[in-house]
């Protein structure tokens, strides 16, 4: 079985090249999409990253500030 994986930079969220077809695959994983639930309020990874972070990472609608976190402006 040929195993193929197609990734891109951190929040990219990488499209299938040209030509190609979700069809031929069996499974199609969005890793973007999986992390982004991770990190809604109620989580555990919600929970870890305002932990580790601190509350300036928590915007007052209580979801995490992505842009924070990436820019490493933290504290």
């Amino acid at each position: 079985m040929l195993r193929v994986g197609l990734t891109g930079g951190l929040g990219v969220a990488s499209q299938p090249p040209r030509g190609c077809s979700h069809r031929w695959a069996r499974t199609v994983l969005q890793s973007d999409a999986i992390g982004r639930e991770l990190m809604e309020p109620g989580q555990g990874v919600y929970t870890a990253i305002a932990d580790h972070f601190g509350k300036g990472v928590v915007q007052q609608d209580g979801g995490l500030d992505r842009s924070c976190i990436g820019e490493d402006r933290i504290r």
